[in-house]
């Protein structure tokens, strides 16, 4: 990323955020439905990176990286080079498990010991962050002092 000014301020949230300065930059997204009857009928993911502009609605600070490149690549070519390193990563993933991707991952993870805040439907979980684990599992100290790893939720 020889156009970002800073790229050391890039840091990954469990499981899919990309943030800029600890505000939202860019994630993945996946939906998925399902038929009348239940059966699962189709997912589709996407990928987003605010360019020139942030949302000021997203429900948390975000930033374009306009406000933090020297110049601004070509979208097009923003684009390829993600679908590239996509590829890139999925080979990795697919011949040596998520074992192979998760040292590089962690190496961008937010720091340990950031307090964070989970909330999974009704239930808010509430303390430091510790880590990945080998599963891909987001571990987290509660206030309690209990560890808990979790599978899904929504990190605030």
């Amino acid at each position: 990323m020889p156009w970002l000014n800073d790229p050391r301020t890039l840091r990954l949230k469990w499981p899919n955020d990309l943030l800029l300065d600890g505000a939202k930059l860019g994630g993945i997204l996946i939906e998925a439905g399902r038929t009348n009857d239940g059966v699962r009928a189709w997912a589709v993911a996407g990928i987003g990176v605010n360019v020139v502009s942030a949302p000021e609605d997203a429900g948390q600070p975000a930033v374009a990286l306009a406000t933090h490149a020297r110049s601004l690549p070509p979208v097009e070519a923003l684009a390829r080079g993600i679908v590239r390193r996509l590829q890139d990563w999925s080979t990795r993933l697919a011949t040596g498990g998520l074992a192979a991707v998760l040292p590089a991952w962690q190496r961008f993870a937010i720091e340990p010991g950031t307090a964070l805040t989970i909330r999974m439907g009704e239930t808010t979980l509430e303390g430091s962050y510790l880590g990945v684990d080998a599963d891909g599992a987001l571990l987290l100290q509660t206030s309690d002092g209990a560890r808990r790893s979790v599978i899904a939720g929504e990190v605030l």
